[in-house]
């Protein structure tokens, strides 16, 4: 990073934290964001670093970039205040579709705010949480972080949503094939993999964004078995090829050399291969 854009950087974590020292119940709101478009922003992590760089991950935004064309059908799951949403729907244009998948209500609103902010009826959101059964789930959220996962609803002290599989949300929504699966569940995608498995078999699912979180993080939360690995595995044999940032395949030893300097989430780009393997 050069030193104009650390200065930038710190510029902007200062402003962030005034506003919420001063105006703790007003959301942030960034004019001119990414190609001119407004963003409304809740008091949390993501929320502030897509304020800092204007992307959370810049590696996630390229890709999108780089797969997405007019007309294109996305599905963003884990889709918070809906970052990655709107550059997607931008993409896609007016001919295309959006579908932001995310079980926290509050942060529904405000991907739909965000789109009538910047007239793009073509993004479409959604208060569900995506996973392997067609069922209720409790969601365990940090207040000050706005960070959340899924819990059984048996075991939750907090808001119980609806849930269901990725396989039984296209049908419903009457959807054709993805061009783009985004796909952040907070250390649980292994779930929402194994409920679009008809899916990713068919090759309905062209390409899969999906953010893979340390091992320490997916066992706390939902078991040891259930981590990047287990995630990659399923999409490699379901005849996807997936790649790091760097353009190394996901392998079990490019992934424990990135965890192990301490990265909290990697990004992995999955490709569906052709029968002569392109």
């Amino acid at each position: 990073m050069s030193d104009q854009q650390t200065l930038r950087v710190l510029s902007r974590r200062l402003r962030w934290k005034l506003h919420w020292a001063l105006r703790p119940d007003e959301l942030f709101v960034v004019r001119q964001w990414w190609d001119g478009m407004t963003l409304v922003l809740p008091r949390s992590g993501s929320a502030a670093t897509a304020f800092y760089r204007t992307f959370p991950s810049e590696t996630i935004a390229q890709w999108m970039s780089r797969v997405l064309r007019p007309g294109m059908t996305v599905v963003d799951v884990g889709a918070h205040a809906g970052v990655y949403s709107l550059l997607a729907a931008r993409l896609v244009g007016p001919r295309g579709v959006v579908h932001a998948v995310e079980p926290q209500q509050h942060c529904v609103s405000l991907v739909e705010r965000n789109a009538t902010l910047n007239g793009l009826t073509q993004l479409r959101a959604h208060t569900l949480a995506l996973g392997e059964e067609d069922r209720p789930v409790g969601l365990l959220v940090d207040p000050r972080s706005l960070g959340g996962h899924t819990v059984s609803a048996d075991e939750s002290e907090g808001p119980v949503v609806a849930g269901a599989t990725l396989d039984r949300f296209t049908r419903e929504e009457q959807l054709g094939p993805i061009d783009l699966l985004k796909l952040d569940a907070a250390g649980n995608e292994l779930s929402v993999l194994r409920g679009a498995r008809s899916l990713l078999e068919g090759g309905r699912i062209a390409h899969v964004i999906c953010k893979l979180y340390h091992p320490d993080v997916t066992s706390e939360r939902f078991g040891a078995d259930v981590g990047a690995r287990a995630a990659v595995d399923l999409l490699n044999r379901c005849g996807y090829r997936v790649e790091l940032p760097d353009g190394r395949l996901a392998a079990e030893k490019a992934l424990d050399a990135l965890f192990a300097a301490r990265h909290y989430t990697v990004p992995a780009l999955a490709r569906r291969q052709t029968e002569h393997g392109s």
